[in-house]
C-alpha cells in the first residue's frame, strides 16, 4: 500500500514538473511571438524618436561588417556627410555612438545613408531598456 502511494505521488509530481516544464515553454513561445509582432513597430518607434529632436544628434547602435577602426569611421564618416563619436563597445562589431549629422540634415535622413552602407551591418537607435522577467 505504502509502495502504491509512493509511486501515484512520484507520478502526480513527474506530471507537475512537466506541465511547469510545458508552461515555461509556452510563455517562452509567447515572449518570441510577441517580440516578432512589436519589431515591426521598431521602426515607427525610430521615427517617431528622431523627429523629436531638435537637431540631429540621436545615440545609436552600429553593427559593423569588420571591427570599427578610426581609418574606417573617418571614411563611413565623410562618405555619408556625418560625425559617428564613440561611446562604447558592445562586442567586437557592435558599438555605441553619438551620430550627428552637420547642416540641415535631419537625423532620419543621416540614418538612413548609414544603413545604406556597405561596410555597415545595422543601425538601430539606442535606448533605455529594461531587462525581461524569466
Amino acid at each position: 500500500m505504502f509502495v502504491a502511494h509512493i509511486a501515484r505521488t512520484s507520478l502526480s509530481m513527474l506530471s507537475m514538473n512537466r506541465q511547469a516544464e510545458w508552461a515555461r515553454r509556452l510563455l517562452a513561445l509567447a515572449a518570441l511571438a510577441a517580440l516578432g509582432a512589436s519589431s515591426g513597430c521598431n521602426e515607427r518607434a525610430d521615427s517617431a524618436k528622431i523627429a523629436q529632436a531638435a537637431e540631429c544628434s540621436v545615440p545609436v547602435i552600429v553593427g559593423f561588417v569588420t571591427a570599427p577602426n578610426a581609418a574606417l569611421l573617418a571614411d563611413i564618416g565623410q562618405t555619408n556627410a556625418l560625425e559617428l563619436d564613440p561611446l562604447g563597445a558592445i562586442t567586437n562589431d557592435l558599438h555605441a555612438y553619438m551620430l550627428r549629422a552637420s547642416g540641415s540634415d535631419d537625423c532620419a535622413q543621416a540614418i538612413a545613408r548609414l544603413r545604406r552602407d556597405d561596410r555597415v551591418r545595422s543601425v538601430d537607435i539606442d535606448a533605455r531598456r529594461e531587462a525581461h522577467e524569466p
